[in-house]
């Protein structure tokens, strides 16, 4: 017999969302524009969905209904319940929050997020583009702080078989007195495959906002996944995922993973991580470790990256279906 984790109730009561409606408004009050800006591409929106994904080497497990899939790929969010939040300690050099919650709604689905992250390290020309964010590891003690946060809201519904999702999503970059804030959109559409579920999302589609002359680019790119998760392998239960990022200056990230679940009770499920992404530059090592221990509708998780000369990526989500 093959476990499966309890399933989540399809309707979400509507107050888990006030909590991120209100973080939402600290996120985006900001500072007056000033006279600088950070020079670089915002990192928040480059960070993996979670602690499951970066344990499956950055990839996202689309097999799962965890409403931080929303923030990557919009047209999954008719399948994502429950409220999840997330912590993520890079090395000394930032820290990074989430929150997110998802439910049903008007024949389709809504998903609220709000992210934020505050680094020290050189900034200017440090671009994420390298496949992770190993250069808000190189704090040089005297970096002034950078502040980012981004909310995003989600909508989808199914046409005709194919699920169809558009985001919405406001982020804001604060540096030495300065700010700018940008409005993205998101569009992808997904549908199962046999047991597996494939999306594919056009990511931050919109204008590269400016402040005074100098301008802020936004990293667009093409993501496309693949995931399932639940096939039974003796007492197991087996899944991996797979994700293709093509950014828009060209590179191309790889990344993907398997992971294992052991369930000694029923609604008691213990889950090992292994996963591999490529890396063209930087110190981060390519391949990630992760773990999970879901309690009835509890998810705790939890994934490393080792970093050569640092403490290494620290990621921790919570969840409840």
């Amino acid at each position: 017999m093959t476990h499966r984790f309890p399933a989540a109730p399809r309707r979400t009561r509507l107050y888990l969302l006030l909590p991120v409606i209100s973080l939402m408004a600290l996120g985006l009050s900001g500072q007056e524009a000033g006279a600088q800006t950070p020079g670089r591409e915002p990192a928040i929106l480059e960070i993996p969905a979670g602690a499951r994904a970066m344990g499956l080497g950055m990839a996202l497990q689309l097999g799962s209904s965890d409403p931080d899939l929303a923030f990557t790929h919009p047209a999954l969010v008719q399948r994502l319940s429950g409220m999840q939040a997330g912590h993520t300690r890079f090395g000394t050099a930032a820290t990074a929050y989430s929150l997110s919650a998802a439910t049903d709604w008007f024949g389709g689905g809504v998903a609220l997020s709000v992210r934020t992250l505050d680094y020290r390290g050189p900034v200017q020309g440090a671009g994420t583009r390298s496949g992770g964010l190993d250069p808000l590891l190189l704090d040089d003690g005297n970096a002034p702080g950078v502040s980012e946060s981004a909310a995003t809201v989600t909508w989808g519904r199914s046409l005709f078989g194919v699920a169809l999702g558009v985001s919405g999503r406001l982020s804001t970059q604060r540096f030495d007195g300065s700010s700018v804030t940008a409005g993205t959109v998101d569009v992808g559409a997904a549908r199962p495959l046999g047991r597996l579920q494939v999306a594919l999302t056009a990511r931050n589609l919109g204008r590269d906002p400016e402040l005074n002359g100098e301008g802020l680019e936004l990293p667009q790119e093409w993501v496309l996944g693949a995931g399932t998760y639940g096939r039974p392998l003796g007492p197991l239960d087996v899944g991996g995922a797979a994700q293709v990022t093509r950014r828009d200056d060209g590179e191309f990230i790889y990344g993907g993973g398997l992971e294992v679940g052991y369930w000694p009770i029923r609604g008691r499920t213990f889950v090992g991580r292994v996963g591999f992404r490529s890396v063209p530059e930087g110190e981060a090592s390519p391949v990630t470790f992760g773990g999970s221990f879901w309690g009835d509708a509890l998810v705790l998780d939890y994934a490393f990256q080792p970093v050569d000369g640092a403490d290494g990526i620290h990621r921790i989500s919570v969840g409840w279906r």
